[in-house]
């Protein structure tokens, strides 16, 4: 009797491609400004690792760049759900939270990062 075992494993980590870094304005729009157009130049990638739940900013060198952070998982990914996943940092005077998303249930995976009041958009591969 012969046994065939896949040893195809999908890898639990997402690379996200960021396309655009927009701010809420006191008008209530979401917009670019100096400070997005400069953060959009040294922070072109996400790294999402599922097991690890580490949420990374890239440079176009593939250096971390800025804001590596532990998430708590809402929501695994899956082709019904999209992955759902907060971080809440407590300070002395205000609470920070960061909300990540990906929509693995469509076909370009796009995601979803608002960190703090900047919100990310783009789109992610599996590796």
């Amino acid at each position: 009797m012969l046994l065939l075992v896949s040893t195809n494993v999908l890898s639990d980590e997402y690379k996200c491609k960021v396309k655009e870094i927009q701010q809420l304005n006191s008008d209530g729009k979401l917009s670019e400004n100096e400070y997005t157009k400069t953060f959009q130049k040294y922070n072109v990638t996400l790294m999402w690792g599922d097991s690890t739940r580490v949420l990374r900013h890239l440079d176009e060198k593939g250096d971390d760049f800025c804001c590596t952070r532990l998430y708590d998982v809402i929501q695994s990914g899956g082709y019904e759900n999209g992955l759902k996943a907060s971080h809440i940092q407590k300070g002395l005077a205000s609470i920070f939270v960061s909300y990540f998303s990906i929509y693995t249930f469509e076909k370009e995976l796009p995601f979803l990062l608002n960190d703090g009041g900047d919100i990310l958009t783009g789109n992610c591969i599996r590796l």
